[in-house]
């Protein structure tokens, strides 16, 4: 903190762990229309010391069973396997592979991807029994939603947004309005404010 700002900068230490609470709304077709679900899930967060800065490790993921939108369990997502096609991928939208992170807190790679491919298929064909053709399909719903693409593109964007963004930023202490254009456009923007307050480092 310098006078009456705070300087934010990146300092993940390596031994730090964490529990991570996730919770998604997608859709899923059934007999009876499209329903609205919410899947939760949590996983645990560690950081370990890695050759370009530290590696940012996601394991020990635990899913609830999803539920409607008015809190119901769902009975369509019993089977998943048998229409991947037609649900969003909020199904593995939780699963995160390992983050490779530098000294100043810019993501350079993801590591881990193989292991969270074969994670998504035991949780996707779990209590289900499973035709050679639905395991094929299954298969390649993974291959497409777990891609390595896929998941650096989720990777990049979840951690600029809620970490390296903020990274190198100064803010006075208090309390202010921000604004920020929505994605996609020129004109609207989401408004809302940020609490700024002092600390004292334990170290």
């Amino acid at each position: 903190m310098t006078g009456q700002f705070v300087d934010l900068r990146f300092a993940w230490p390596v031994g730090l762990t964490a529990r991570v609470e996730f919770q998604e709304t997608g859709e899923s077709k059934t007999a009876h229309g499209v329903e609205s679900l919410v899947f939760r899930s949590s996983h645990r967060m560690r950081v370990e010391k890695a050759a370009e800065g530290i590696r940012v490790i996601h394991d020990e993921f635990s899913v609830l069973p999803a539920t409607s939108a008015e809190g119901a369990n769902s009975p369509s997502t019993s089977s998943p396997s048998e229409e991947p096609e037609s649900d969003s991928d909020t199904q593995v939208g939780d699963l995160l592979p390992d983050l490779i992170v530098d000294g100043t807190g810019k993501l350079v790679r993801i590591a881990g991807t193989e292991r969270l491919r074969a994670d998504a298929l035991e949780r996707m064909s779990k209590g289900a029994e499973q035709s050679p053709d639905s395991r094929a399909r299954l298969e390649r719903f993974i291959a497409h939603a777990v891609s390595d693409d896929a998941l650096m593109a989720r990777a990049t964007r979840d951690w600029n947004a809620l970490v390296y963004t903020w990274t190198g930023a100064r803010f006075p202490v208090g309390v202010f309005p921000t604004s920020t254009p929505v994605a996609g456009t020129s004109g609207p923007t989401s408004s809302g404010q940020i609490s700024v307050t002092p600390r004292i480092p334990c170290d």
